[in-house]
């Protein structure tokens, strides 16, 4: 009789049904399934993060967490909620621990910096200066791990030159780093020494720092942004638009200068509808939390003061909310919208 694959015997169908049973209890015990299991949750906690759902990701973060206490992007992101939701002393608690847990990671250490700035707007100067000399540490470690962070260099730098001598300020250091980001990359170098001198208001100096760089690279977008941000600040209103409409003619994408424009218009009352049409066009057309970009909580707060010069109180009114719904810290949006209630 000749052999067909589907006559085995009822025992060795009997012992492969029973294998067959075997491997399919062992997949179900494979290790390998719970990480799986647990990004998913991971997945969907941070889809509930981005948007807005706070309190529900809160509570999967907490249980991601308990199952394990070194999954550092859950305790991240805990962090990041907490301080959404104002618990902004918890919220340095667990980005710390997130800062512990991956200390290579260069995004938990911005965010630690944020949440430190945030608590030491609400606490006494006794205890913000322990703050400071936590994010000045942070900040450090920032451009250590990315030279690139432009926000970190421009923030230790002014810090080391603002900052008293007692409480560790170094005008040397701060002259030092911009020295260091000169090396680095030079137009960095020449925007951070234009941007000391504007806030120390040396204004002639920035002048001359943008247009000395400028000497040899007559188009840079970045260096005549901050070459009309030093004109705005001497009041030189129109050469500052001037600067600015010259960008958006030729680079229409560079998003800084509409909200320059709607910067200098909200301070300078000149050329307020122009100044709500590029404050309007950079919300529209940017994310709000760009590296090297103001945020929309500052757009809408430049927007509620030119509303304000234009008379319309209620627009004003809501602008100011809007920027406090976005950033309920937001240092200038609390004190407008008081003063507009006051009026």
């Amino acid at each position: 009789m000749s052999y067909r694959p589907d006559s085995r015997s009822a025992a060795a169908r009997r012992l492969s049904l029973v294998l067959t049973i075997q491997f399919a209890l062992l997949q179900l015990l494979v290790p390998m399934e719970k990480p799986a299991f647990g990004q998913v949750d991971l997945e969907r906690c941070i889809q509930m993060f981005e948007s807005g759902e706070f309190q529900e990701a809160d509570v999967l973060l907490r249980s991601l967490i308990e199952a394990d206490p070194r999954n550092h992007t859950a305790v991240y992101y805990l962090g990041r909620t907490c301080l959404s939701r104002q618990e902004k002393k918890e919220a340095i608690e667990w980005l710390e621990k997130a800062v512990e847990l991956n200390p290579g990671e260069v995004i938990y250490h911005k965010w630690l910096v944020k949440a430190y700035n945030a608590r030491a707007l609400e606490v006494g100067q006794i205890r913000a200066l322990g703050l400071t000399r936590k994010i000045k540490r942070e900040l450090e470690t920032v451009i250590e791990l990315d030279p690139t962070s432009w926000d970190e260099w421009i923030s230790l730098i002014m810090l080391y030159n603002f900052l008293p001598k007692i409480l560790g300020g170094d005008k040397e250091r701060a002259l030092e780093l911009v020295g260091e980001l000169r090396r680095i990359d030079s137009r960095d170098g020449a925007l951070a020494m234009a941007e000391l001198h504007i806030e120390k208001g040396d204004h002639d100096e920035a002048v001359q720092e943008c247009n000395s760089y400028l000497a040899t690279s007559p188009g840079d977008i970045r260096i005549r942004n901050q070459l009309g941000r030093a004109y705005h600040a001497m009041k030189r209103w129109e050469e500052a638009f001037g600067i600015y409409e010259e960008v958006i003619e030729e680079a229409p994408g560079d998003f800084h200068a509409y909200y320059l424009v709607g910067r200098s218009a909200s301070v300078s009352g000149m050329n307020l509808d122009r100044g709500v049409e590029c404050l309007r066009f950079f919300i529209d057309h940017t994310g709000g939390d760009e590296e090297r970009l103001p945020s929309h909580a500052d757009a809408h707060w430049r927007l509620g003061l030119i509303r304000e010069q234009q008379g319309n109180v209620d627009a004003a009114r809501a602008e100011y909310e809007t920027a406090l719904r976005i950033d309920p810290d937001h240092p200038y949006a609390g004190a407008a919208q008081k003063k507009l209630r006051e009026k």
